[in-house]
């Protein structure tokens, strides 16, 4: 199976989407070894502070900016690597995915793509196949 429906729960509040199993993602942060999924800014940005767009929306420089605590621990820069370029992803981790019924866990951060307004029509998650 590669589509998956999902939701994401983040201090109360939870997203629902449509998710499709992406065998080319390895994205994972760095010091927890957790595997990254990937979403639109659009799709996410009612969850977030109001002070942490510019960071969410690629600028990581501006991640002074969130002031809010809870949050601050919930960041992390996932670096990423693609044929035509290298950078930094903002990401944070949520309180809980759900992917299905074949996935429930913490252990996962979610890295924010802000140069499209959707993966696609049908997709609003790229999942990453270490969550399996």
């Amino acid at each position: 199976q590669t589509i998956f429906d999902f939701t994401l729960e983040i201090d109360g509040e939870k997203l629902k989407g449509r998710a499709m199993l992406d065998t080319g993602n390895t994205l994972c942060e760095s010091f927890s070894g957790y595997p990254a999924v990937i979403c639109t800014y659009d799709f996410l940005k009612d969850i977030f502070p109001s002070d942490s767009e510019t960071f969410f929306k690629g600028d990581v420089t501006d991640l002074h900016k969130i002031n809010d605590g809870k949050w601050q621990k919930r960041i992390r820069l996932v670096s990423y690597s693609t044929v035509a370029e290298k950078g930094v992803l903002p990401s944070f981790r949520p309180d809980k995915l759900i992917v299905s019924d074949s996935v429930e866990t913490d252990k996962v951060f979610v890295s924010v793509i802000s140069r499209k307004k959707y993966i696609n029509e049908s997709f609003d998650m790229l999942l990453n196949p270490n969550l399996f």
